[in-house]
């Protein structure tokens, strides 16, 4: 949640439950997911890695990541 920076912010504009619901599916739907450790002269890389979501209405999670 990238726009809303702060915990005041997530509280001013979101509804706990509807925020709850959000952050539990996301979880639910990427914490099967693995990632090679990719390293340089035997030291692990820092990498950052970006997903694009979005429910559909079948309240199912699409992955928008182009």
């Amino acid at each position: 949640m990238p726009t809303y920076p702060t915990q005041d912010s997530i509280d001013k504009y979101w509804d706990k439950d509807e925020y709850k619901y959000c952050i539990n599916n996301v979880f639910k739907a990427t914490r099967k997911l693995k990632f090679d450790i990719i390293k340089a002269k035997g030291k692990p890389i820092s990498e950052d890695i970006y997903f694009e979501i979005w429910f559909d209405s079948r309240r199912k999670i699409e992955n928008w990541t182009h």
